[in-house]
């Protein structure tokens, strides 16, 4: 497992490819993804809608909304995310 300052550096680094590529989905996916891991998941659920506003194809950033809705209780949410695809 990563530790969180490796998980922050990686975060950092997302950061500065999403000033280069601010429209990039999988950026914000990825960024999404290390928040999460970070336990940051309000932050993690913004970045991960981001994602698939730009891209409502991204089936890896659908599964990771699906689990942190799963994770905030929501189970019902989580599934009918998954089903829509």
């Amino acid at each position: 497992m990563k530790t969180d300052n490796q998980l922050t550096e990686a975060l950092k680094n997302i950061d500065k490819l999403l000033t280069m590529n601010p429209d990039s989905s999988f950026y914000h996916q990825q960024q999404g993804v290390l928040l999460g891991l970070l336990g940051k998941h309000k932050n993690a659920k913004q970045a991960l809608e981001k994602s698939a506003s730009l891209d409502e194809n991204n089936l890896q950033t659908l599964i990771h909304l699906a689990r942190i809705d799963a994770v905030e209780g929501n189970v019902n949410q989580a599934i009918e995310r998954i089903q829509v695809k």
